[in-house]
């Protein structure tokens, strides 16, 4: 029994070491990027748009980036049925480098009306 106690230790103990990988350049930090960013949002009406979207946090998204980062914006609409039994749909997505911010911003509350517009004439 003695036998078979030291010789499972010895087995974790030498598991456990044969694990442990050393770090080169265990001073260096890692540094993470953010190439491109997507932010897509389906939405039913123009409550749920108000509800769910906030220019604010999309600018907070935006401050955070590199200027010659990607950053795309969608908003899909989903409407009433149309007479041949499908449901209508919109779809608007713009897309820029996070360094045109003022442009950007102009196009979401430009998709914002539009979105507005298109429930509003459902």
């Amino acid at each position: 029994m003695k036998t078979l106690i030291t010789t499972i230790t010895f087995l974790i103990a030498f598991t456990s070491f044969s694990q442990i990988k050393e770090l080169q350049n265990a001073d260096e930090t890692l540094a993470t990027t953010i190439q491109s960013i997507e932010v897509s949002i389906t939405i039913d009406s123009v409550k749920e748009l108000e509800s769910t979207f906030n220019l604010n946090d999309i600018k907070s998204i935006v401050d955070d980036m590199s200027p010659d980062e990607n950053i795309s914006f969608e908003i899909k609409c989903k409407g009433k049925p149309m007479s041949n039994g499908k449901e209508a749909s919109a779809t608007y997505k713009i897309t820029g480098k996070a360094g045109e911010k003022e442009a950007f911003y102009n196009n979401i509350n430009t998709i914002k009306k539009l979105v507005t517009d298109y429930y509003n004439n459902q």
